[in-house]
């Protein structure tokens, strides 16, 4: 789920990033300055594409690492998907003749059920590391990243606001259009958890990452959208 939400949110924000880059350029053209792009401009919009990637890295572990945690209070059954316990199978040898096969409801080979939670464990300690490797190295790079880009912002006003602005409404785009997705995605795949019992035959669908990844990108996207709300308000007083 982690990285099924990086891949195609990281391509987003370079396309973005490259559009506010030729934008920027454009809208100096238009105002006649002799030099469209400085050294400057360049090193703003790599900050800002790497600030956008490195942070949602550290999203897409904190998702992960959530999903892994929301096992704790409420089962691995709860983020992973766990197989019945019991299974129609042939009462008798499908190789004999003269005789009709039918199924039978028989239970799981302890040997399959000990095997299945074992898988399950693995994929509960692989969503732990990938989480804190994601979120760790990811919070680093942001970290360092988003004081590149403030610093290059002083030395150059125009173009660090420009960037800023794309920053944040890109941003707001990605964090809002996933956490749109997943809350309500989540929030019934979570109460279909709880309130609809599956037949003995068919497995839950878990429902924690999805609620993994609503409970990451919505706070976020509403935090962008506070900000985005804020200048706005305060670029027309």
């Amino acid at each position: 789920m982690a990285l099924g939400i990086l891949i195609p949110t990281t391509i987003f924000a370079i396309v973005a990033v490259v559009v506010a880059a030729v934008a920027f350029v454009g809208a100096r053209w238009r105002s006649g300055e002799g030099v469209l792009v400085t050294f400057g401009t360049v090193l703003l919009a790599y900050f800002s594409l790497m600030s956008l990637v490195s942070f949602l890295v550290m999203a897409s572990g904190l998702t992960a690492g959530v999903k892994a945690g929301l096992t704790v209070p409420l089962g691995r059954g709860f983020s992973y998907w766990t197989p019945p316990r019991t299974r129609l199978a042939p009462a008798m040898p499908p190789g004999e003749t003269g005789k009709p096969v039918d199924l039978k409801q028989q239970p799981v080979p302890q040997e399959e059920l000990d095997r299945q939670e074992r898988e399950v464990g693995r994929q509960y300690q692989e969503d732990l590391l990938q989480g804190a490797t994601l979120a760790v190295i990811g919070g680093l790079v942001w970290a360092a990243h988003t004081v590149g880009r403030r610093r290059l912002s002083v030395v150059d006003p125009g173009a660090g606001a420009f960037f800023g602005k794309a920053y944040t409404t890109t941003a707001l785009a990605i964090f809002g259009v996933v956490g749109i997705i997943a809350l309500p995605v989540g929030v019934y795949e979570a109460l279909r958890y709880v309130v609809i019992q599956p037949d003995e035959f068919s497995g839950r669908q878990p429902p924690g990452g999805t609620l993994a990844a609503a409970l990451i990108f919505v706070p976020i996207w509403l935090y962008y959208l506070n900000a985005v709300v804020r200048r706005s308000q305060k670029e027309s007083a």
